[in-house]
């Protein structure tokens, strides 16, 4: 598949199938090769090869991810035909929208629909539902983590889909065609509101957190949103939030990659900023886009979230006058909001 790269159009960027062969699939989405951790540039995120570089530490992560993929007894499952392999360990629902699903939706129109998904059965509840609901009319081949690995002809993954700016504009057009799916699949009568608040509260998190979130949410409704627990939500009826939604705002963070399902032109107002993926989606999305400091001034980005350090103080008042302000200039004939 060749495409345009979304900040240079002169350029193709060009998006290789990859197929890697004489492995064994097994743990949270882990490579075996002769007995070892096996690394393919490019079958996963960049940052994968941390696993690779850490075998042997007392690490968590690593634990977490190769499960028993090494125990002496584990069970070879073997399959006839090759596999796709898009699922890795690094699973959080974040994760899984902005680098599990676009490998999905790429691999599923690119292989044969008799090439199974291989997916662990140990891993986050919503995760097995989510495969389903992506790729309809593909097998799903399960496997005990702990006690088993997957032999296969061949696995099937894809390079990055991702450049500094954007992901892949052919991106778009898959992702439009899996929001309309989805949204025969919500609830009609579900929540639909122009101007949205999400909340976080209730959602533990080792990484960030908004200090006295109510006051924040206070100010939200104030300004004339509607404050919405998004983890409360199928999916189908969060993709039809977004869908639906002009402005959406809240703490940086997984619920807000859902604006992978936000129309052209929808504002997204982020408190905090701590990697490039949200401008990421709004560039291929067509999205305008701010992000809004804690009080001190200084963003939580992803390297300096450590111990107490992702913990934030938004000032209410301030969230309340961006947000109004914002909600204005998208709907000025009906200006709402009162004073703090």
């Amino acid at each position: 598949m060749i495409t345009a790269a979304h900040d240079n159009p002169e350029t193709i960027w060009q998006v290789e199938l990859i197929m890697v062969e004489d492995v064994l699939y097994g743990g949270q989405g882990v490579l075996l090769r002769n007995g070892q951790l096996w690394h393919e540039p490019g079958s996963h995120p960049a940052y994968f090869k941390m696993a690779q570089d850490l075998l042997g530490q007392e690490h968590g992560l690593l634990k977490k991810w190769i499960r028993g993929a090494f125990k002496s007894d584990v069970k070879v499952l073997k399959i006839s035909e090759p596999a796709i392999g898009a699922v890795h360990g690094h699973w959080n629902f974040g994760h899984f929208l902005l680098e599990i699903l676009p490998r999905q939706l790429i691999l599923d129109r690119e292989c044969p629909k008799d090439w199974p998904i291989l997916l662990a059965r140990s891993g986050p509840s919503f995760l097995p539902g989510m495969v389903q609901l992506v790729c309809p009319d593909r097998q799903i081949v399960t496997f005990d983590a702990m006690t088993e690995v997957v032999s296969a002809p061949a696995l099937i993954s894809c390079g990055d889909l991702i450049s500094q700016v954007s992901y892949i504009p052919d991106l778009k057009g898959l992702l439009l065609d899996l929001r309309a799916r989805l949204l025969h699949l919500a609830d009609p009568s579900g929540l639909n509101a122009p101007r949205v608040y999400l909340s976080r509260r209730g959602v533990r998190s080792k990484r960030h957190a908004i200090l006295k979130p109510l006051q924040i949410e206070r100010a939200a409704m104030l300004a004339g949103y509607t404050v919405v627990r998004p983890a409360e939500l199928s999916f189908p009826d969060q993709v039809r939030l977004f869908a639906g939604a002009r402005i959406i705002a809240g703490e940086y963070g997984s619920a807000l990659h859902n604006a992978i399902f936000a129309d052209q032109g929808t504002t997204i107002i982020d408190l905090n900023w701590i990697n490039p993926y949200q401008s990421q989606i709004a560039n291929l999305m067509g999205h305008r886009i701010g992000y809004l400091p804690p009080q001190d001034g200084e963003f939580r980005h992803a390297a300096s979230l450590k111990g107490d350090k992702g913990l934030m103080t938004f000032s209410p008042g301030e969230v309340y006058t961006v947000l109004k302000s914002e909600g204005n200039r998208a709907d000025p004939e009906r200006a709402i909001g009162a004073d703090l």
